[in-house]
């Protein structure tokens, strides 16, 4: 994926394909969100094997924010996203989260995806006003299906890309 720019008049952000070296700054993001139980739990290891499915918005040289797209034939998932506590509602740094979720969309509909897919305990309202839908357990892919956890009662959402 090619750079994406972030400007606005007071601050220069790019979102841009992880790599292994970011493996540090997208855990410093996620893991205060996992203890609130806003994000699932994944392991160093985990992060590292997924690290090309991950986009991260940095600025200068510090990781703001991050998601993860995961296909699954037709379907992907996006997974993951999350900004920096200090970063968020930062008026320097407006609608990060939503810049990430457009690079990921774009990411998905390069890759031939049709629909993008979420699993939520706390953020259905935001991804209902970025154009997501109420699905089902059904809606999702066989191996999606599987995995689901039910102690989680994450809401189903997905978007069509076309």
């Amino acid at each position: 994926m090619n750079e994406v720019s972030c400007k606005n008049l007071n601050s220069d952000c790019a979102i841009q394909q992880a790599n292994q070296g970011d493996i540090e700054g997208i855990l410093s993001i996620i893991r205060p969100l996992e203890k609130t139980g806003a994000l699932v739990k994944r392991s160093k290891k985990r992060i590292e094997e997924d690290i090309d499915a991950f986009l991260i918005a940095k600025w200068k040289k510090q990781i703001i924010g991050c998601c993860a797209i995961f296909g699954h034939a037709d379907k992907a998932e996006l997974a993951c996203i999350a900004v920096h506590e200090e970063f968020r509602r930062e008026k320097r740094f407006p609608n990060i989260g939503g810049r990430l979720l457009s690079a990921g969309e774009e990411l998905a509909r390069n890759q031939g995806i049709k629909t993008l897919f979420v699993l939520t305990t706390q953020a259905r309202d935001w991804f209902i006003k970025k154009g997501f839908m109420d699905a089902s357990i059904e809606d999702l892919p066989a191996q999606k299906k599987e995995l689901y956890n039910w102690q989680r009662q994450s809401k189903i959402l997905s978007k069509p890309l076309s």
